[in-house]
């Protein structure tokens, strides 16, 4: 792909207004000609900027000096911007002399993928070989775009886009020193994503940063309050893929955000989308022709409605030319007819706003003014609704779609002057220039069963200043030799969850026996979570690692089981074995957590086969069943398993079949033919085989499907220990942590 920066010796336009680059001064000391070394070059700044009124100069500057990048990752374009020392931030030119690059990716059959304006043209004819729109779904593991065999996820997708930006960055600048800014809505799943993209491209990500923050941290740098008392205003941020609303308070040196919300699903799009369906349905109704039948021909009404909403916000009337295999079209639209397809867009956006100062706790009265960013913004129809709702003055000097870029290269610089470890731990760290103060955009709490109900932990209200930590000691395990704890945060305030999925889930490893465990939860800058847990006994800092999170249900709702015992009662279990094997079992029901448990009892060779239980979900009943077992008889395995697969009958559930025997079955076939019935059937058998006197190769690999479902032991210690993580593994559910000491009706995690 040819270079954005060959042949010319500038690397930078500023976007905020269209003027020519500056001429080649020849003659003059340090200057270059075109080709010549890319140690320095021409800067367009932006050195003074008043309403109306753009006053541009060139300087020529040294590129030794650090610099730092702000990335605007957009859903239908991207931007970036550059900060150097004390000069004005300056908009980095991509491609083809534009400041700004389609978010688009197109995957040729036979060649590396291609992004902006080169995947713009060829999508045209291919969309079904294109990644567009794909921000939305960050956060989202399984969605995914297929390609040929290949699935490419929304991360996967950013980071080839990221790839691109980078390498343009990278053809004049040895370091890639990045803030990214994402929606202020985006969870903490997408936060990670989007940081984990930009690492694997290649960008050292100094930071992430709310949209509408970066653009209120571009205003204030560019035109500093001139008043000293404290000011409200409220950012505007509708970009091509998601509205963020933010209301904050500014004064000469802070800017603290009082409240956020957003909706990740309006945007841009969804009036391009209205548009192109308004106008196939006066296609279909004039020409009996529809775009929406056909993919290729919907794509390219949709990029040409995308540019006749631009249009129409200077025109008052626009003309569509549309012409696809044949067909040709003439449209004519005006902005009255626009806005009347698009007001349910402008309602809801307004009603955002509302929100936004409700949660602030603040009356339009109380405003100062309406910061407007977002290449949305630019629309009349959102100006006027704006205006009618609040009767403010809009702040719109700087270029809505190049701001929040210039605000990102801002808080580079800024957090490039710290240690990294206060650019996201909860030091109170200073920073040069303003002083941002974010906020959490989202409730944050944790799961907890408390008797068997699922209740949600609030650790962090919404709007929590960031960043922030809860710290919490006397926990430990439920159940004895658990080493692994998973730990399940929850994006919601509601006391007792629902329908919310799970925001985060960490997993603590190489836990000790009967821990004391102290958890610390950490907002960062970055509004990420990060988790931290210590054994208090020896001081010993545990591992912690971010996990895939199920989903709510599958949290808290136990997955119906049903486990019936099949105890061998034969004649040489007599004495010493039979009572190991039934405190062993008595253990088991013990440690076992029965929500959506039934438990059953066979017995075998005492002389026969007898069905103690049927399936009910009493532990206690199985208890004193077992006490009336006594070892007389042979082993006929083979039938104990027929009669447990009578027992399980045909229902949905899980099927655990727990075999304890110390001897070779009666009948090696009948056994070996009953096991493979089970295993059809979906049973699960778990064989605790005890002594010496036994075939345990034939129970290995004839009984158990696997050789890990077979459990050898020889002193009443190892069974007892057997029982125990076998009853763990199939309480796991949500991992588990109790109040220390455990008691009854204790919290559970």
């Amino acid at each position: 792909m040819k270079s954005v920066y060959q042949n010319r010796p500038w690397q930078y336009w500023d976007s905020f207004i269209h003027c020519p680059p500056p001429p080649h001064r020849h003659g003059e000391s340090g200057s270059h000609s075109i080709g010549e070394s890319h140690r320095e070059c021409y800067i367009v700044t932006l050195t003074q900027l008043t309403f109306g009124t753009h006053i541009m100069t060139g300087t020529s500057t040294n590129t030794t000096t650090q610099t730092y990048v702000g990335i605007d990752l957009g859903t239908t374009r991207c931007v970036m911007a550059s900060q150097t020392g004390d000069a004005s931030p300056t908009i980095i030119q991509l491609e083809s002399q534009q400041n700004a690059l389609p978010s688009l990716i197109y995957f040729p059959e036979d060649a590396p993928p291609l992004c902006g304006q080169e995947a713009s043209s060829l999508l045209l004819a291919h969309p079904e070989r294109g990644g567009l729109l794909f921000k939305r779904k960050m956060g989202q593991p399984q969605w995914y775009l297929q390609i040929d065999t290949t699935k490419y996820t929304a991360k996967a997708l950013s980071t080839l886009l990221l790839h691109h930006l980078h390498s343009i960055w990278c053809e004049h600048h040895p370091q890639a020193e990045a803030v990214i800014t994402v929606p202020a809505y985006f969870d903490d799943i997408a936060r990670r994503e989007t940081i984990e993209a930009a690492r694997d491209a290649g960008w050292q990500v100094l930071g992430l940063l709310n949209e509408p923050s970066a653009a209120a941290l571009a205003y204030h740098a560019i035109y500093p309050p001139k008043d000293t008392a404290p000011q409200c205003g409220l950012v505007f941020d509708l970009g091509g893929g998601t509205l963020d609303v933010t209301v904050l308070r500014q004064s000469s040196d802070k800017i603290e955000m009082l409240s956020s919300t957003g909706d990740t699903k309006l945007g841009g799009q969804e009036w391009d989308d209205a548009i192109a369906w308004k106008l196939s349905s006066q296609c279909a109704r004039e020409y009996e022709w529809d775009p929406l039948d056909e993919p290729k021909a919907f794509e390219h009404l949709r990029r040409q409605c995308q540019q006749l909403r631009e249009h129409l916000t200077n025109k008052h009337t626009e003309t569509l030319f549309f012409a696809y295999e044949g067909i040709q079209l003439e449209l004519t639209i005006t902005r009255e007819e626009l806005e009347r397809w698009c007001r349910p867009f402008v309602e809801r956006s307004i009603a955002i706003a509302q929100r936004a100062l409700d949660e602030a706790q603040l009356s339009i009265s109380q405003l100062d003014h309406i910061i407007l960013a977002g290449g949305g913004s630019r629309m009349p129809m959102i100006r006027e609704a704006l205006q009618a709702w609040s009767d403010l003055p809009l702040e719109s000097r700087l270029d809505p779609e190049r701001s929040i870029a210039v605000g990102a290269a801002i808080r580079a610089q800024q957090l490039a002057q710290l240690p990294q470890t206060q650019r996201r731990s909860d030091a109170d760290a200073y920073l040069p220039g303003a002083q941002l103060s974010e906020i959490s955009a989202h409730p944050l709490g944790f799961l907890i069963m408390k008797d068997g109900t699922p209740h949600n932990k609030i650790l962090f209200p919404k709007h929590t200043p960031l960043p922030a930590k809860y710290k919490k000691s006397g926990f430990t395990t439920s159940h004895n030799n658990q080493t692994e704890i998973d730990i399940h945060l929850m994006q919601s305030d509601a006391p007792t969850p629902k329908a919310e999925t799970c925001l985060a889930s960490f997993r603590i490893h190489d836990i000790p026996p009967n821990p004391q465990i102290e958890l610390t939860f950490r907002y960062g800058l970055n509004a990420l979570i990060e988790v931290e847990a210590v054994e208090l006994e020896t001081t010993q800092t545990l591992l912690v690692t971010p996990i895939t999170s199920p989903s709510l249900e599958t949290l808290i709702t136990p997955t119906p089981k049903d486990i019936v015992f099949a105890i061998d009662c034969s004649a040489s279990m007599k004495g010493k074995a039979i009572l190991e094997a039934k405190l062993a079992a008595y253990e088991f029901l013990n440690n076992i957590r029965p929500e959506g448990m039934r438990f059953g009892l066979v017995s075998f060779g005492d002389p026969g086969v007898h069905v103690r239980t049927q399936l009910q979900p009493q532990p206690i009943v199985i208890r004193a069943h077992l006490a009336e077992l006594q070892a007389v008889g042979t082993t006929p395995l083979g039938a104990a398993i027929h009669a447990s697969i009578d027992l399980f009958g045909t229902t949905q559930r899980e099927k655990h079949l727990m075999i304890i025997t110390d001897g070779t079955p009666d009948n090696k076939a009948e056994a070996e033919n009953a096991a493979s019935l089970a295993h059809k059937q979906g049973i699960n058998i778990k064989v605790i085989a005890i002594g010496q006197a036994l075939d345990r190769p034939f129970l290995e690999h004839r009984i158990c499907q696997t050789t890990a479902d077979c459990h050898a032991v020889n002193d009443p210690i190892d069974l007892s220990q057997v029982f125990t993580s076998l009853a763990s593994e199939l309480s796991k559910r949500t991992g588990a942590l109790t109040k220390w000491p455990p008691k009854n009706g204790s919290n559970t995690l």
